[in-house]
């Protein structure tokens, strides 16, 4: 059996919900700072307050998703999925470098929409806050922290993209060379995806150029589409006609 407990994953939301909590204990604090040298205190407690139950929610709300991924790995081990493919390093290395090429795209259009939201959102925050006596280090605090939310999203974005470069192209390992599709999940390489998340579901699957394509639908206050593009290993293509079947007959 598949033993893949061990295998660091991208996605894996049990990171995530660390970074969540520790946040929720950390902002708090760092807000009641400026209460020791500022005036309107109770904009800074309430801000820092408002942040950590904020980020102490989404750690809560990540329990699930935890529990879908070490329950997707149980699966794995026993052997309950629909497909394993394994690929030759030819085949992998073909696909993984069309694959960068698409990944940049996509980050280059999240960073560039980040910036954009972040830069509407201070402007509005300066207007909010523009009556306040504290007003010129509360713009800099608030300047300050869209920097660095900014920076953020710009470093999220490149670390998943380099860390995807070094699972699957500086380092191509019999990890790297699986692919487990399941009803619900994929583990593609060392990368994890889940289609029962909240606010996310499976809109269709279909054959594109060789490539098993998932189009995943991401309800947020607009819809948007992603897709995930699994490469079909030589031979395989009716093995992926009935995972299309399969999962169009459960959807």
């Amino acid at each position: 059996m598949p033993q893949i407990n061990n295998i660091k994953i991208s996605g894996d939301p049990r990171l995530l919900r660390s970074f969540f909590t520790k946040s929720a204990l950390a902002i708090p604090f760092l807000f009641i700072l400026p209460t020791l040298y500022l005036q309107s205190k109770s904009v800074w407690i309430t801000s820092g307050m408002v942040g950590g139950c904020f980020c102490g929610f989404l750690a809560l709300l990540l329990r699930e998703s935890v529990r879908r991924f070490e329950e997707a790995l149980a699966k794995i081990d026993d052997g309950e999925y629909l497909q394993k493919w394994q690929y030759t390093t030819t085949e992998w290395k073909n696909f993984s470098q069309q694959e960068l090429q698409r990944r940049k795209k996509r980050s280059t259009h999240i960073t560039k929409r980040t910036i954009a939201i972040s830069c509407v959102s201070y402007i509005v925050s300066i207007f909010f806050f523009s009556q306040e006596k504290d007003f010129v280090a509360i713009s800099l605090v608030i300047g300050i922290v869209t920097i660095f939310f900014i920076a953020l999203t710009i470093f999220i974005v490149r670390y998943t993209e380099n860390t995807w470069r070094k699972n699957n192209i500086d380092v191509v390992d019999k990890d790297t060379l699986t692919a487990f599709i399941a009803k619900s999940f994929v583990v593609f390489g060392k990368e994890y995806h889940n289609f029962e998340e909240p606010g996310i579901s499976l809109l269709k699957t279909d054959i594109e150029n060789n490539n098993l394509v998932f189009t995943i639908e991401i309800q947020a206050k607009q819809k948007a589409e992603r897709k995930l593009t699994i490469l079909i290993p030589q031979g395989q293509i009716n093995s992926a006609k009935k995972i299309i079947n399969t999962l169009s007959r459960s959807s």
